[in-house]
This record gives C-alpha cells, sequence and structure tokens, in this order.
C-alpha cells in the first residue's frame, strides 16, 4: 500500500471538488493518504468521511519554521512513499521539510506563468532540486519543464484535473433574464473571470464594439475588478453598454452561467484546463476558447464548442456571429460538450492517473 501525503487548500467547497476527489478516488483504490490542509477547510468532513486522516495544518507565509518542524516530525515518524505539495506555500515550505529524508518530492503546476528559468526565486519552488516530479495540468506546462531540463533532473508528467457532470446534477438555472430585464429571443453570452490581463477581457469588450449593430446579444460577466478605468472606458465605446452586464462577485455564478446560452474565455495566456469553462461545459453551456495551448484539450472546433485565434477581437467577434446565426445548432453542441467532459476530461481517468503515477513512482 503505498503511503502518500498530501499538502494543500481544500478551503472553499466547490473551488477544491476537482483536487480533493482525487485523493478520496484514490483511498478508495488502497492508497494510504494523508492530507495536511487548513483547519477551516470545507473539505475535512468528507475526507475523513471516507477513512482519510487530517492533519489540520497549512504553511501561513512562504517560510513558515513553525509549519516545517512539523512537518520535518511528520515525514520522519511516518515513513511516507511521496509528499505531493499543491500550492507555493506548500512547496517552498515542503521542499525544506523533506531535506535528508527518503521520499519522493511531487509538486503540481496548474499555470504555465511566472515560470521562468532565469528567476533565481524559481529555484524556491518550481526548480528546487529537492523536487523529484511534477504533476502537469497541460502539456504546455509539462514543455516549459523540458525545456528547462538542462538546469535540473524534474521528471514531469501531465495529469488533466477531471471533473464529474454529475458534480453539477442539482445546478438550478437562475432566472437571469427577469433580473436583469433581457428579452427572451436575445442570445446570452457570459464570462466568469477577476478582471487580470491574461483573462482577455479587453479583447472581449473590443470584439463586442466590433459586432454588427442590429444583433440581439447580451453579454454577462461575473468578477471582480471589472469597475477599473480601462474596462469602464471600453464598455462605454462600446456602442452596446446597455448590453453589457456587470455582475461582480457573485455566490449563484454557477446558477447564471447554467441559465446561458454561451460562455466565453477569451484568455489570452497561461492557463491550463480554464475551471470556469469545465463548469460551464458540465452544464451543458456551449463554450467559445480562445485557442491558447493549456485549453487545446478541451474544446474540438465545431464540435462541441467553437474556438477563436487568441488576442484576436475581430475573429472573436466571427465566432460569436457563427453562434449566433446557427442557434438551432446550439442544442447539439450542448450535448457534445457535456458528453466531452464526460467522456475525455472526468475524475475518474484523472483518478486512475494518479494512481498508475504514483506506482510507478514508487
Amino acid at each position: 500500500m503505498k503511503k502518500i501525503l498530501v499538502v494543500s487548500n481544500y478551503r472553499g467547497f466547490h473551488t477544491a471538488r476537482p483536487e480533493a476527489e482525487i485523493f478520496i478516488g484514490l483511498a478508495k483504490l488502497g492508497f494510504d493518504i494523508t492530507i495536511m490542509t487548513y483547519h477551516d477547510a470545507d473539505y475535512i468532513y468528507r475526507f475523513e468521511e471516507n477513512g482519510i486522516r487530517v492533519i489540520r495544518k497549512h504553511p501561513l507565509k512562504k517560510c513558515d519554521p513553525v509549519f516545517i518542524k512539523l512537518l520535518k516530525k511528520e515525514l520522519e515518524s511516518e515513513r511516507y512513499d511521496i509528499i505531493h505539495l499543491f500550492n507555493n506555500k506548500a512547496i517552498r515550505n515542503g521542499v525544506q521539510a523533506a531535506k535528508g529524508i527518503d521520499i519522493q518530492v511531487v509538486i503540481y503546476r496548474g499555470a504555465s506563468s511566472n515560470m521562468a528559468w532565469w528567476n533565481p526565486l524559481n529555484y524556491f519552488k518550481f526548480y528546487h532540486p529537492r523536487i523529484d516530479y511534477v504533476v502537469c495540468n497541460s502539456e504546455e506546462i509539462r514543455q516549459k519543464y523540458l525545456s528547462a531540463s538542462f538546469l535540473h533532473s524534474i521528471k514531469s508528467v501531465m495529469i488533466l484535473k477531471g471533473h464529474d457532470i454529475e458534480w453539477y446534477s442539482d445546478v438550478l438555472p437562475h432566472d437571469i433574464r427577469s433580473e436583469l430585464k433581457i428579452k427572451d429571443d436575445s442570445l446570452i453570452c457570459v464570462t466568469v473571470a477577476n478582471n487580470r490581463k491574461v483573462k482577455g477581457i479587453d479583447v472581449l469588450l473590443k470584439a463586442i464594439k466590433s459586432l454588427p449593430k442590429d444583433v440581439n446579444i447580451e453579454f454577462i460577466i461575473i468578477g471582480n475588478n471589472m469597475e477599473r478605468s480601462p474596462i469602464k472606458n471600453l464598455i462605454k465605446t462600446s456602442g452596446r453598454a446597455d448590453r453589457i452586464h456587470l455582475l461582480g462577485f457573485r455566490q449563484d455564478s454557477l446558477s447564471i452561467v447554467a441559465a446561458c446560452d454561451i460562455f466565453i474565455c477569451p484568455s489570452t495566456g497561461s492557463e491550463a484546463l480554464t475551471k470556469s469553462v469545465v463548469e460551464a461545459m458540465s452544464l451543458g453551456v456551449v463554450p467559445i476558447i480562445s485557442d491558447i495551448a493549456g485549453n487545446k484539450p478541451l474544446v474540438d472546433n465545431m464540435v462541441n464548442g467553437l474556438v477563436y485565434q487568441s488576442g484576436k477581437p475581430n475573429d472573436l467577434a466571427d465566432t460569436i456571429m457563427i453562434t449566433y446565426n446557427s442557434r438551432e445548432a446550439l442544442t447539439d453542441f450542448s450535448v457534445a460538450a457535456k458528453l466531452k467532459i464526460k467522456r475525455d476530461i472526468n475524475t475518474v481517468k484523472t483518478i486512475n492517473s494518479y494512481a498508475e503515477f504514483y506506482t510507478e513512482i514508487t
């Protein structure tokens, strides 16, 4: 039986679910799993319900001597085969605790940004010499490690973080048309993202400006920091300000997405299997995504969604118009989107891949 210690953040039940369910699945396969996480993590009850030991501790800063001492003592006393570190604080403290201990150190990387091999700070985390393996959530991330292979001996593997469409079976569509006074015959496009440069909100707004003036399309943007001047100016000059609805952070974002026709992901880079896209597809909402490498496994163009050239507002506008002019085909796209997640990017595949990986490296 392989004995594995996982250090990660399992606060936020919905956010943590795709990762947390991996280890519940592994426990059911016979792996001996221990989880270290924040004392108030939402997933603790479900872990313990499934026979997983939980240590209610997580590093509070980049270098946490108290946590390092605690973790080192745990590693020395329990004789784990593997320690898997899932976030920056876990990695920076975990590699220190693992020094001098016979254990496989594995980290997780879910984004390709901020991984420059020439940045010395990255040798305290992503490229630390004590790391043996990295699990990447996209081929793009794996290639980043391979490109720096002359500097270190970390071995990389790609395992997609899958979902289960049954997780979303109880999500009821919110009556967003009534809330926002949107007409029944309008096509509704939704985006869920906090406003950061790589999220491409500016690309989306420029695309909206490029649309024909007579099209009956409404746009909903859910997320924080949308009130900043560049975004406000783009909305003001779009010619469709009355059709762009900024909702900010919403607890019921999934229910709003479920009520929409199209989910747009205008990201320009660094992401891998964007969680909001997977959720939308699991709900049967037709995705339009940019062609960034990290999201390539998600959408087969014109089969279960549509793909446009990243950073090209005019191409995004043309793609939106394809869905607008082919609304009768959206039902077929919707069915295909759910099937894509169920067949290719599901949590059972992820659990089995982790089981094979852990078994192989020990």
